[in-house]
Parts: C-alpha cells; sequence; structure tokens
C-alpha cells in the first residue's frame, strides 16, 4: 500500500537525517523491504521495516525497526535476521515474536513498552518452529518490493 510506503519513507528520512545530510548512508543502505502485521489484534497493523547494506548490517544481522501503524518507532531491532516468525502466544496483549540473532534462534516478548532491542540478549528457542506460524519478511523465501528512502 502506498500510504504504508509513504509513511515509512517519511519515518526513516526523519530518523536518520543527520547521517543523510552528511552523506554517511550510502546508497545501498537506503534499501529496505517492509511487512505489516497486526501483532496486538487492534486491526491496526505495524509495519517491519527491514534496513540493508553496510550502513545498517553487520555480521551479527541487520537493523530492523517495528512501527505503530502511526509511523512512530515502537523497537529497533538489531543484530537480527529475517525472517521474524510472529509465534502463536502473547505477553501483555502482543505477540511473540521468534527472531533469529547470530544463528540462533530468541523468543522476544513485548514488555509493556516495546519489545527488546537485542534479541541475542534474549532466552533462546530452541522448540520445533511450526509451518504455519506468519513470518515477517520472509526474503530468502518470498519476494517482496524494496523501496528507498
Amino acid at each position: 500500500r502506498k500510504e504504508v510506503v509513504d509513511l515509512s519513507r517519511a519515518t526513516l528520512q526523519k530518523v536518520y537525517q543527520d547521517d543523510l545530510s552528511k552523506g554517511i548512508i550510502d546508497s545501498l543502505s537506503r534499501r529496505f523491504n517492509l511487512f505489516e502485521y497486526d501483532l496486538n489484534g487492534d486491526a491496526a497493523k505495524e509495519i517491519f521495516i527491514k534496513l540493508t547494506g553496510p550502513y545498517f548490517c553487520g555480521s551479527g544481522g541487520c537493523t530492523i525497526l517495528l512501527l505503530k501503524p502511526t509511523g512512530e518507532i515502537l523497537t529497533t531491532f538489531t543484530v537480527t535476521d529475517v525472517p521474524i516468525i510472529i509465534n502463536n502466544t502473547a505477553t501483555k496483549g502482543w505477540k511473540d515474536l521468534i527472531i533469529t540473532s547470530n544463528d540462533n534462534y530468541h523468543l522476544v516478548k513485548y514488555t509493556g513498552k516495546a519489545y527488546p532491542a537485542n534479541p541475542s540478549t534474549q532466552p533462546t528457542y530452541n522448540m520445533r518452529l511450526g509451518h504455519e506460524l506468519p513470518k515477517a519478511l520472509d526474503v530468502g523465501n518470498e519476494s517482496y518490493p524494496s523501496f528507498y528512502f
């Protein structure tokens, strides 16, 4: 949806405006993919934004933003690999997330204000993953359009 892309782009331009104005963020790092999913059952979809390129990615993974439907940042995940798996359990009314970081799955639970930013500090998730669980930003197996900010 064009309005979601525009909202996401505006958020990225605002959050990273200093580094953009200084030319620190290279063109590869200005590309992003997005995925919408209602994580808290309020009928409004939150927005996952996968950032790319050397500015946002390193050996442990990439930065992924989770935006509220209004475009505000809920969580900035670091050292995160995709896909993000949306579990069928919830904490404080929000879906639990299973996030890969440093080649391990981690169970990431909503704290009441946000999700913890660094998945690698969360408990390792060792249970078998069901194929029926939704996957956000499964860029290895699905085609996602790329956008630029």
